[in-house]
């Protein structure tokens, strides 16, 4: 695999290639992705990704995309991130995440997130989570 990274300013970018090559019981992958940022004034960060997985076994194949944003808001971030997998073969998958994190201190922050994921063809799961995220 390989991978290149650019930050310069507001703007970032990087592009990851990997084949993988895993034996006799499990399939041969290869992956690529793209992604870029950019911080707009206030803080405000969009971002987004594209990317491929390949099982080059049965040449089923994966398009991923994942656009979202982050957001100063009343002394925390709010989190939105929006992402769609699209197999070439089998349904669809959407997923929609919105969160926020207040910093207690330099290390310590208090989350909540909800998450709204969609398979084409079943119903809607949605997902809770609260805590507190040290770093060490």
């Amino acid at each position: 695999g390989a991978s290149l990274l650019y930050f310069g300013g507001p703007f970032g970018a990087g592009f990851a290639y990997q084949k993988a090559e895993k034996g006799a019981t499990v399939q041969d992958t290869t992956s690529w992705q793209l992604a870029a940022s950019y911080t707009l004034g206030g803080g405000v960060k969009l971002f987004g990704q594209y990317g491929n997985v390949e099982n080059d076994n049965t040449r089923v194949d994966y398009d991923i995309l994942g656009l979202g944003l982050t957001a100063p808001v009343a002394g925390g971030v709010a989190r939105v991130q929006w992402g769609q997998i699209d197999p070439s073969t089998g349904a669809k998958r959407k997923t929609l995440s919105l969160g926020y994190g207040y910093n207690l201190s330099k290390r310590t922050e208090l989350y909540g997130s909800y998450m709204n994921d969609k398979i084409s063809g079943t119903s809607a799961g949605n997902n809770y989570s609260v805590g507190v995220r040290h770093r060490f």
